[in-house]
């Protein structure tokens, strides 16, 4: 998922809870994210009326946004309000949609929430329940005295066709016909306002802003391409059989560990595993690139498609030692752990060949003792 590195953002961010419940933080500006909703919500509240092809009079007031609050993703009633049902379809969605887009935090179950609304949108489509398929009857033949229709054909996306525009006019009334691309003989093809709203690219009239599934889509890539951010009050512990070879992919770890053995590596003295765990586990850590953020959420055991940016550690003595020994074989320096047997990694690594026996320690039988 990394496209390359981001600066971490370290003064912003959206609270969010990684799977273990422990807290983290998004690298998404919360503000920002809710742009494109808001910009969508007020877009459609503000088309009404004829300027969406509504002409009863019980309907002139009615915005796109209504027709999704009022039926969800479905069709409407030729010229008129659709039924309402409370509490259920759009209204709900749209409930979602703007605590979702409105939230100071982020959690999995929002995401998930949109996926399941992608979902949804994704199976409506080109479908009979899209609003561009939805079949109504334009006029092929009526008597020109009373514009009485006498034969109609199928038309789909909206019924204010040219053809209708005559017949009303027949009987006096004035009903201008709507753009040609607002229907469609064809399914699947027609760009009414109902559709452009849900569906649409932003690119036609008079709804020229992105769709709501577009919105929808966005808004699930911003919340799985943003960074995480893990902070000081729940570190990466590494801790394992095979936590320091994970750890040791986190360049800036593998630094620490190599310029501690560069500058001992002519000496005989111990390996500083004391002061290394402590300047590993007191500063954040930035991590760069898919590889050391898969490290990273080995460590902490997560499975999420999120990008680790930031994060700090914790670890033990024996870890630190660990890595040393890792390093040092790698780059031929040689080291020794103090005790021989037992639990030796809690032992002193030291640098240099092990001593002999006889030059580390003489032995000293009862007559030598007598000697002295």
């Amino acid at each position: 998922m990394v496209k390359g590195k981001r600066p971490v953002k370290k003064d912003k961010g959206t609270p969010t809870k990684l799977p273990d419940g422990s807290p983290a933080n998004l690298d998404l500006d919360a503000k920002t994210f809710r742009e494109e909703y808001d910009t969508w919500e007020r877009k459609a509240e503000g088309l009404t009326g004829d300027e969406i092809g509504m002409i009863s009079p019980e309907a002139s007031g009615v915005s796109l946004l209504d027709l999704v609050k009022q039926q969800g993703i479905v069709g409407r009633v030729k010229g008129k309000k659709g039924p309402v049902t409370k509490g259920q379809g759009g209204v709900e969605i749209i409930k979602m949609l703007k605590k979702i887009f409105t939230a100071t935090d982020m959690s999995d179950t929002q995401l998930q929430a949109l996926k399941a609304l992608d979902r949804y949108m994704d199976g409506v489509r080109n479908g009979p329940s899209d609003p561009r398929n939805i079949m109504f009857s334009s006029p092929v033949d009526w008597d020109d005295d009373t514009g009485v229709v006498l034969d109609s054909k199928p038309i789909h996306g909206h019924y204010r066709t040219r053809n209708y525009m005559k017949t009303r006019s027949l009987k006096d009334e004035d009903v201008p016909a709507k753009p040609s691309s607002w229907y469609n003989e064809s399914e699947n093809v027609a760009q009414p306002p109902f559709w452009q709203v849900l569906y649409g690219e932003g690119k036609a009239s008079p709804f020229n802003s992105p769709s709501l599934h577009q919105i929808v889509k966005s808004g699930i890539e911003k919340i799985e391409d943003a960074g995480i951010i893990i902070g000081k009050n729940n570190p990466v512990p590494i801790e394992g059989a095979s936590a320091a070879t994970t750890a040791l992919s986190i360049s800036l770890i593998r630094a620490i560990v190599d310029k501690a053995l560069d500058a001992g590596k002519e000496g005989s003295g111990s390996y500083p595993d004391k002061a290394l765990r402590s300047l590993i586990m007191g500063q954040p850590f930035d991590i760069s690139g898919e590889k050391e953020s898969e490290a990273v959420k080995t460590l902490k055991k997560l499975n999420i498609p999120n990008d680790i940016e930031e994060c700090w550690f914790k670890l033990s003595r024996r870890q630190v030692k660990r890595m040393a020994v890792i390093r040092a074989k790698h780059k031929g320096i040689k080291m020794y752990w103090s005790k021989t047997s037992g639990d030796v990694a809690a032992s002193p690594l030291k640098f240099g060949e092990r001593p002999e026996p006889d030059d580390a320690k003489k032995s000293l039988d009862w007559r030598s003792m007598l000697v002295r």
